[in-house]
């Protein structure tokens, strides 16, 4: 059958506009792909809070949806987010933020500069509620005042679109501290508004450049607020995230979070982040429960011991010093081997050493598990692995706490090395940190001086040996090299979605 000329034209015609839908189709998957990063992490996310803010899986998932008034991500400056400008007065005793006008939470509802007040008064009750010092709010004039989230003090005031802060101290660092997602804003139907108590942990009204599209059992998709200050981001910044903790996704994504020392991860990817600051450490929670074998400090000293020699077996030089050797006069304790090993076999009480397995992946961390096991055989004591969430252990951690379901685990934390004396004391006095214990109140009696020695601190947390320090690492991302890390500012704790990019 032969077609007519008017047939050939008609059907020369349809196939181009076959070809056009599918060339548009084609782009459109590509340029859909290129809006996309995804992202894996070491620890799955458990509460959206941000007094649950300082874990690292919060500081990855979250930073991005919860605005700040100040952010310190944008690379060599601060940039107002929900502010367009501060001044401080009265020698840093005060601060004034002017808000901007029209931003609006995801919902709909416009942030105002009560919302921001609101926020931090519910931070500073609950603080207060658990005696907890960061260095913001309890330094507010009338701090002691606050007696519940809708609390009204002299130390924060509110005129039009301008908040006023009055101090009892001088606060220099004022706008790094508030850049931290602990202080960021949150829309009050998120909390209760009489206790400030968190409704629902996996639930939040975005304030920020992102939203929670989704949050599955093995991961949490992010999508790009396109109503949130467009201009302040980076040009590329994807459209959509897909952050997984999955094991079986990690080596296909675009980013990993990692420390500086997992070098297998290099082959196709370059490493982002700051520099050798962060700190791999063995807790032993349970010193305050006078049935476990943590309790006396013999003992703890002892494992310590024997834990350190389990590692230099495995090839891992530990370093005997808690704070990172880059601080100024950090040095390392020495260590001593010399120990009665055969304390444990002639006790009459026959121990259990109870440890947390470690789901972190790095050199660090991976000989822990064999390493207990080595010296559980070695000093006759019963050895039992322990399952438990991250989320528990951080409640466990609790030096008020008379019990423990675990003795010791294996973590890790980080600190500012361009602000470590304000980390030190955080570790220590907040309640919102890694919550570092203090058995006899020494380290706390340093932390009174203003001007106290770190290597003091460095000290006594290795004399009281509830600590025990392993190693040092950069922790942040390894990146395929298609993602833009150009104006992020890398040296703090990653990431903010807003500052990185896709490459052309």
């Amino acid at each position: 059958m032969k077609l007519s000329l008017k047939g050939k034209w008609c059907f020369t015609f349809l196939l181009c506009v076959v070809f056009f839908i599918l060339v548009l189709q084609i782009m459109k998957n590509h340029q859909s792909k290129k809006s996309l990063i995804t992202l894996w992490s070491t620890h799955a996310p458990f509460s959206t809070d941000p007094l649950e803010y300082d874990v690292i899986s919060h500081h990855i998932c979250f930073r991005s949806i919860l605005s700040s008034v100040i952010s310190q991500y944008h690379l060599g400056k601060y940039e107002g987010i929900l502010a367009e400008s501060w001044d401080p007065f009265d020698e840093y005793k005060g601060w004034k933020f002017v808000i901007r006008k029209d931003l609006h939470f995801e919902n709909g509802d416009e942030i105002t500069p009560d919302h921001i007040v609101r926020s931090w008064m519910r931070m500073a009750y609950l603080q207060k509620k658990k005696n907890s010092h960061n260095g913001f709010l309890e330094l507010l004039d009338g701090f002691e005042r606050i007696t519940s989230p809708k609390s009204s003090i002299r130390g924060i005031q509110v005129k039009d679109q301008t908040i006023t802060l009055y101090f009892t101290k001088p606060c220099k660092k004022l706008l790094e501290t508030i850049s931290f997602g602990l202080y960021s804003v949150i829309h009050p139907k998120n909390y209760d508004a009489n206790t400030g108590e968190w409704k629902n942990p996996k639930k939040v009204i975005s304030s920020g450049g992102y939203k929670i599209d989704s949050w599955g059992k093995e991961s949490i998709k992010l999508k790009r607020r396109e109503d949130f200050l467009p201009e302040i981001r980076h040009p590329q910044a994807p459209e959509n995230v897909f952050i997984t903790w999955d094991p079986e996704k990690k080596l296909d994504s675009d980013l990993i979070s990692g420390g500086s020392n997992e070098k297998k991860l290099g082959t196709n990817r370059v490493f982002q982040g700051p520099v050798i600051s962060n700190i791999a450490y063995v807790i032993c929670a349970s010193w305050t429960d006078a049935n476990s074998i943590c309790h006396n400090l013999e003992n703890r000293v002892l494992l310590r011991n024997e834990f350190y020699k389990a590692l230099i077996q495995d090839g891992i030089k530990p370093t005997f010093s808690f704070f990172p050797l880059t601080m100024a006069n950090v040095r390392e304790s020495l260590f001593k081997t010399e120990n009665n090993t055969n304390f444990f076999t002639n006790s009459k009480k026959k121990f259990t050493l109870r440890y947390v397995h470690t789901w972190f992946k790095n050199p660090f961390f991976d000989p822990f598990d064999i390493a207990m096991e080595k010296i559980a055989k070695k000093l006759n004591l019963k050895p039992k692995k322990k399952n438990i969430t991250q989320q528990q252990v951080q409640k466990e951690k609790d030096p008020l706490l008379k019990t423990q379901t675990f003795d010791v685990a294996m973590l890790g934390t980080g600190i500012l090395i361009d602000d470590p004396m304000a980390d030190i004391r955080f570790m220590f006095l907040s309640k919102e940190g890694i919550r570092l214990s203090d058995i006899d109140g020494s380290i706390h009696k340093e932390l009174e001086q203003e001007n106290f020695d770190p290597q003091k601190i460095n000290e006594l947390i290795w004399d009281q040996a509830v600590v025990w320090p392993v190693g040092h690492f950069s922790f942040g991302i390894w990146a395929k090299k298609h993602i833009d890390f150009s104006e992020i500012n890398t040296v703090l704790p990653p990431i903010d979605f807003q500052w990185i990019g896709l490459k052309n």
